[in-house]
């Protein structure tokens, strides 16, 4: 499942929703940013109705500082964002468990090393990270949340490296992989002020390793005579960091229509 902010988590929880209406069933899941939220909810094994309810639950409050005395004094900090964790953090334990323990299946949620530039598996036993933390740190897009301690390092978003987490063998382990992509060239908000064209720039470079991905990664299948299901929601010019409106629907019926043309 890929990144692509909110309008990521919303669409991949139709989508999952929709995955489990068709008989579909997975046995290893894997999400960087808002995919790597959902990632870890499925891991858990919530149901797709419960993941519905909870995600329809939530709006732009949930995971955005409004207000404007806290963003004008962060945004003059070099290390730091518009938007506090602390509320994000509020959000994510209001949907997850926080041990792994928690966890029913193998699940990848990706990160970035803010200093080494590695993409880490931010549920590596060795890392060390509970869940919420990884959920945390998958989500942390430079300027929207800070970069995520842990152990004496700082993590980022999973999408500044791989927007669409998959490991380059895969396609060696899995007879098929169903590949979630939430974000496109055209899911730009309006307007030209500095955050907006930074979320702008942000999205090109997300897109930019999803096309790359998704030229290459059927064909590899292919040729391993495997197959890569590929689904790509309907983008948005509301902007990928805000909720909107039937998102969760568009996610169900990308898969739907996917479905209903095999």
């Amino acid at each position: 499942m890929s990144g692509g902010g909110a309008k990521a988590v919303q669409n991949h929880t139709g989508a999952l929703l929709a995955l489990r209406d068709y008989g579909v069933k997975y046995d290893v899941v894997s999400g960087t940013s808002g995919g790597g939220l959902v990632a870890l909810c499925a891991a858990t094994c919530m149901p797709p109705d419960v993941m519905r309810d909870v995600v329809a639950g939530l709006g732009n409050s949930d995971v955005q500082d409004r207000r404007w005395f806290w963003r004008l004094r962060t945004a003059m900090k070099a290390t730091s964002s518009i938007h506090r964790p602390d509320t994000v953090r509020r959000t994510i334990a209001r949907i997850l468990p926080r041990s792994r323990t928690a966890l029913k299946m193998p699940c990848h949620v990706w990160g970035v090393d803010a200093e080494s530039w590695d993409y880490v598996d931010l549920c590596a036993p060795e890392l060390g990270m509970d869940l919420h933390q990884a959920a945390l740190a998958t989500m942390s897009a430079p300027g929207f949340l800070p970069a995520m301690p842990h152990n004496g390092r700082y993590y980022l978003d999973g999408g500044l490296r791989y927007n669409v987490p998959l490991a380059d063998d895969w396609y060696e382990h899995f007879t098929s992989v169903w590949v979630l992509v939430a974000s496109g060239r055209g899911d730009n908000k309006p307007g030209y002020d500095l955050l907006t064209n930074s979320i702008r720039a942000l999205n090109i470079l997300m897109w930019d390793q999803t096309d790359d991905v998704l030229r290459s990664w059927p064909l590899r299948m292919a040729q391993a005579s495997k197959t890569a299901h590929v689904i790509h929601y309907p983008q948005s010019d509301v902007g990928i960091f805000d909720f909107q409106p039937g998102a969760i629907e568009a996610g169900y019926a990308a898969v739907r229509d996917y479905m209903e043309g095999l």
